[in-house]
């Protein structure tokens, strides 16, 4: 038994051996093991899915009817994830009561090794969101990933889609039909002009210098393999492959960027801290680098990514270190681009609009001059206009009524600035409002999807009014539709989309703890002239002492210099002792408390001031987490879709 057991271990050892004995090899980079290169000269991914969802009709009820008090209804959303990891990877917005939604939504979906090599499925579910219960199964859709990828109808162009949804069981139907599109487009590889702009290799310019390199340094490599008798060619053919990806990372490493292709994936690692701790006040004078690792007053850290003012990723919390070691990252598709083209030979097709391609967060600034086109009815000539986003409102009252140009105005004739959140599934909505005993009326509406606005750029929309009935006013808000019914005159306004959060984005950050986060980066970025932004520097000539009649800031107060003070306003930077009046004579105590109130957010962030008590500290820590405890109670009474939120280190 032993000389059998002994025979059969020995016949394994030599048939492993046998793998990397001549001709065959392995073939080990030396260079980047010795060097100890772990930066990632290309992304994990190898593409991105886009999907495109736009409506769905027929499925089932989520909430039955309850006989004559009321018929069934649903409040529909689509999660799409991957069917086996079953991970959502996004969400739709949810259209609430309606059993005829349409979204218009976008997803971009990276694809990966992992998801290639599980031969995954792309699924697309109808769910019914409920508050108090778990949500409702309404049908899905599967789609396998490598027939995505290798169908010509969906690579590198859109695939438009009509299609039943099935159950559980994906035999089994069930009613309903979701209309979407899909397609799928790999990463490029390097660009023209990116090879003659490389200086890695001076004496190649185009692919086929760089082929023939490849393939002269494979032949010097593999002339054992070359020699022997038997048939290599695919061994040579897959080292080839290698050689030619690691000399074409090497090359886009050297070279900046195709203009022609602005958008990609963005690949982030987060490696290490050095030298983190608290900002003490009374640090000892001879503390050695041992006396300050064995303290005990050391940071728990994390590390948080934020992403056009969005938080989208967290690190694990490293307890107790000065140099905490994470070795995290993650990859996000950045669309902040003017095209999106089609990769095809010879064809240049646009797959998505420029407006497809900003930031979430914004404020979009309408002109403090709305006018009328076509024939509107007179008894609408008399009203205030009430413009409203998820996040605020604002109003236009009527000036000069009786003339032959009618137009509305803003108070005080100031733009109205509007916080926005979402801004790809969220709406500007215009209202005609009448005064009434009670409730006031909305005899007629116009809607303005955001979607459809470019970035820092100002235009004049001109959008059709329709009668503002009450089911109709609350199915444009949330549906992207045109049919609201007949159309009875149009009203032109100028708006303009800023990105990024601002001060009118203060009452969002009081209600959520992650924008407030974001919103004290920024700050503490903008205190050490880290970051620049363009509202601040596009907006020299802007009309000062504008402000909102949003329901963040309903006071007539304002700050001068425009959008400049608003934005330090809100990222929290503060006067200096030289921007003070000059003619103000107070009393000291009275500078001084009025100094420290403009600075305070400093002095708090560095444990100076009133927080250079521990009680202090304390009692705000407390008061976090019962607005924390708030924020959650909150929630959890709302509607939820499957959106998965800020990605957490695995």
């Amino acid at each position: 038994m032993d000389r059998l057991l002994s025979s059969f271990v020995q016949d394994s050892i030599d048939a492993a051996l046998a793998e990397y004995v001549a001709p065959k090899s392995l073939t080990l980079d030396l260079k980047r093991m010795l060097v100890g290169d772990d930066f990632k000269k290309d992304v994990t991914a190898y593409g991105v899915l886009l999907v495109r969802i736009i409506s769905a009709v027929g499925f089932k009820e989520g909430d039955h009817s309850l006989g004559r008090l009321g018929e069934g209804s649903s409040d529909p959303y689509v999660a799409v994830c991957w069917a086996k990891f079953g991970k959502p990877v996004w969400s739709t917005r949810i259209i609430k009561d309606d059993m005829e939604p349409v979204w218009e939504e976008t997803a971009f979906v990276l694809v990966g090794p992992n998801e290639v090599n599980a031969m995954e499925r792309l699924r697309v579910q109808l769910w019914d969101s409920d508050r108090t219960s778990a949500d409702d199964d309404l049908g899905r859709i599967e789609v396998d990933l490598k027939e995505i990828m290798s169908d010509q109808r969906s690579f590198t162009q859109m695939s438009h889609r009509c299609d039943g949804f099935r159950a559980l069981s994906l035999d089994e139907e069930m009613p309903g039909k979701l209309t979407w599109s899909i397609g799928y487009f790999p990463k490029l590889r390097i660009q023209k002009e990116q090879l003659k702009s490389q200086t890695l290799e001076p004496g190649i310019r185009n692919m086929q210098q760089m082929e023939d390199k490849v393939a002269k340094d494979v032949r010097k490599k593999m002339r054992e393999a070359s020699a022997s008798s038997r048939d290599e060619s695919p061994e040579i053919r897959q080292q080839e492959a290698q050689d030619m990806e690691t000399l074409e990372d090497n090359m886009v490493a050297s070279t900046s960027p195709s203009q022609d292709f602005p958008s990609g994936i963005l690949s982030l690692q987060i490696h290490q801290l050095s030298g983190l701790e608290f900002e003490r006040s009374n640090k000892p004078l001879n503390e050695t680098e041992e006396d300050r690792d064995g303290c005990d007053d050391l940071p728990s850290s994390y590390c948080t990514v934020i992403l056009n003012h969005q938080s989208i990723f967290k690190t694990r919390t490293k307890p107790k270190s000065s140099e905490p070691f994470f070795n995290a990252g993650t990859e996000r598709f950045i669309r902040d681009v003017s095209i999106l083209t089609d990769a095809r030979v010879h064809e240049n097709d646009p797959l998505l609009p420029p407006v497809s391609l900003g930031w979430d967060y914004g404020t979009i600034d309408v002109a403090a001059c709305a006018t009328h086109e076509g024939e509107l009815p007179l008894s609408l000539h008399n009203l205030r206009l009430k413009i409203s986003t998820s996040l605020a409102h604002g109003k236009m009252y009527p000036v000069r009524a009786d003339s032959e140009e009618k137009h509305w105005c803003g108070k005080k004739g100031r733009n109205l600035r509007l916080a926005v959140q979402q801004r790809y599934r969220s709406c500007l909505v215009i209202e005609f409002r009448k005064n009434r005993l009670g409730l006031d009326a909305t005899p007629a509406f116009a809607v303005l999807w955001l979607q459809n606005v470019p970035d820092e750029e100002e235009v004049g929309v001109r959008l059709p009014v329709f009668r503002g009935e009450k089911a109709i006013l609350a199915r444009a808000e949330s549906n992207y539709s045109c049919d609201h019914g007949k159309q009875i005159g149009s009203i032109v306004v100028t708006i303009k989309f800023w990105r990024g959060l601002n001060r009118f984005h203060r009452g969002l950050a009081g209600k959520n703890t992650k924008t407030h986060h974001v919103l004290e980066v920024l700050s503490t970025a903008m205190d050490n002239r880290e970051i620049k932004s363009a509202m601040i520097d596009d907006e020299e000539g802007t009309e000062e002492g504008s402000s909102s009649d949003s329901s963040d800031a309903q006071s007539d107060s304002h700050e001068t210099g425009g959008f400049r003070a608003e934005l330090k306003a809100a990222l929290g930077t503060r006067r200096t002792s030289g921007d003070e009046d000059s003619g103000s004579k107070g009393i000291a105590p009275l500078r001084q408390l009025q100094d420290y109130r403009d600075h305070s957010d400093q002095l708090h962030r560095h444990n100076r001031g009133l927080m250079q008590w521990k009680g202090a500290r304390t009692a705000k820590w407390m008061k976090s987490k019962i607005t924390d405890g708030k924020e959650q109670l909150v929630e959890s009474l709302k509607h939820h879709n499957r959106d998965p939120g800020v990605e957490n280190e695995v």
